[in-house]
C-alpha cells in the first residue's frame, strides 16, 4: 500500500510518510484503490474479499502509524522502476483491468508517480530526464492500452495544475 501513499503524498508536498498516509485526500484515494484491488486480487488468488480487505487494512494502518518515522523520499526512490510492468503500480493496474475492476484511483496514483518523477528529474527515456511525460506516456508505460494511458494523461495534467 505504501506505493500509493507516497506518490499522492509527494504531490501534496509531504515529506513525512505517516503524515501523507493520514491526509484525508490520500486516505480517500487509498480506499478507492483498495476496494478495486482487493476485489481483483481475491478473484485472482481465490481468497475471500474479506481476507484481502483485512490484509490491506493492516498494511494501511502500518503506514499511517505516526510512531514509525519514514520519508517520502526514501520510499519514492527509483520511480522509473516502480512504473515497470511487473512492479508496484502497473502490475496491479493490469490485474484490475483483467478482472474488469475500476482502475480510476490507481490511474491517479500512477499519474502522481509520473509527476513526481518529472519534478525530481528521475523519470527518464534514453537516459535523459523526461520534460513532458504527457507526450511520451506510451513509451514510459508501453504495456498499457490507449484508453488507460489517456486517463493517466488526464490525471497527470490535472495534478500539474494542482491537486484536487
Amino acid at each position: 500500500m505504501k506505493r500509493y501513499e507516497w506518490t499522492t503524498g509527494a504531490v501534496l508536498g509531504y515529506t513525512d510518510y505517516a503524515e501523507a498516509a493520514n491526509d484525508p485526500a490520500v486516505v480517500q484515494i487509498m480506499e478507492e484503490v483498495c476496494r478495486s484491488l482487493n476485489q481483483s486480487l481475491s478473484r485472482r488468488y481465490g481468497i475471500t474479499e474479506m481476507e484481502q480487505a483485512e490484509f490491506s487494512a493492516r498494511a494501511v494502518r502500518k503506514f499511517q502509524n505516526r510512531s514509525i518515522r519514514d520519508t517520502i523520499e526514501r520510499n519514492a526512490r527509483d520511480v522509473q522502476r516502480k512504473l515497470g510492468p511487473r512492479e508496484r503500480m502497473i502490475a496491479p493496474l493490469l490485474i484490475m483491468k483483467e478482472y474488469e475492476c475500476d482502475t480510476s484511483a490507481l490511474e491517479k496514483v500512477t499519474a502522481a508517480a509520473v509527476l513526481y518523477g518529472e519534478r525530481t528529474g528521475t523519470l527518464k527515456l534514453d537516459g535523459e530526464p523526461v520534460e513532458n511525460p504527457a507526450e511520451c506516456l506510451g513509451e514510459l508505460l508501453s504495456e498499457l492500452d490507449e484508453e488507460t494511458l489517456s486517463q493517466i494523461r488526464k490525471e497527470y495534467e490535472r495534478l500539474r495544475m494542482g491537486f484536487s
